[in-house]
């Protein structure tokens, strides 16, 4: 039996760049809706486009997600495309324990990561 994932997904397109938002967890066990969400994102957002990420409201963000994230950051860069993060806490933490928090575009707000 599959355990039910453990968050919660919000695709936003009424404005320009898409967001996909996150919220609960994200490892092995939840990553696999994610992971597909993620891919649309990527197909829906324009060659010199902007894709955001809204990890605002994760609580807990294992290995899976640090791999969704480069994952997603190199399929975008290889449309010239940008990745846009709005990371929780938590996920600011795990991210700059690996030293990510210099490699991707963080921002404290989905506000601001609109707005860049």
């Amino acid at each position: 039996m599959q355990p039910e994932p453990q968050h919660d997904l919000l695709t936003t397109t009424a404005h320009a760049p898409d967001v996909l938002a996150v919220a609960g967890e994200l490892d092995t066990m939840t990553v696999a809706p994610l992971r597909d969400a993620v891919t649309a994102l990527i197909q829906r957002t324009p060659a010199a486009g902007t894709a955001v990420l809204d990890f605002s409201a994760v609580t807990h963000f294992g290995s899976s997600g640090i791999e969704l994230l480069l994952q997603a950051r190199g399929d975008l860069l290889a449309r010239r495309a940008a990745l846009r993060v709005v990371p929780s806490r938590q996920v600011t933490r795990v991210l700059a324990m690996m030293s990510l928090d210099r490699l991707l575009e963080l921002h404290r707000t989905r506000a601001e990561a609109l707005a860049s």
